[in-house]
């Protein structure tokens, strides 16, 4: 296996997981994935929130207002350090 293959697999396993952990409302897990730099934009932050403490109030208040929100999967692709769900 090459080093491109494993860090496409690894890739796409970091996405699953993530994909899981929001899933499951595990809301740190989630969060783990992100970057403390993650800049988040919604109708009512259009400039931007930076940062994984905005992730969580708004994962939190996400599942408190829709507790069976999920992500459906139809596809995991990727090539190389690039992935699209």
């Amino acid at each position: 296996m090459n080093e491109a293959h494993t860090a496409e697999s690894e890739n796409l396993r970091i996405v699953k997981s993530s994909i899981e952990a929001y899933n499951t409302h595990d809301i740190n897990r989630a969060v783990e994935y992100e970057g403390e730099s993650i800049v988040q934009y919604s109708p009512e932050r259009p400039r931007g929130v930076m940062g994984r403490a905005w992730s969580r109030q708004s994962m939190a208040a996400a599942f408190v207002a829709s507790p069976d929100i999920q992500f459906k999967v139809e596809r995991v692709v990727g090539q190389g350090a690039w992935g699209s769900v």
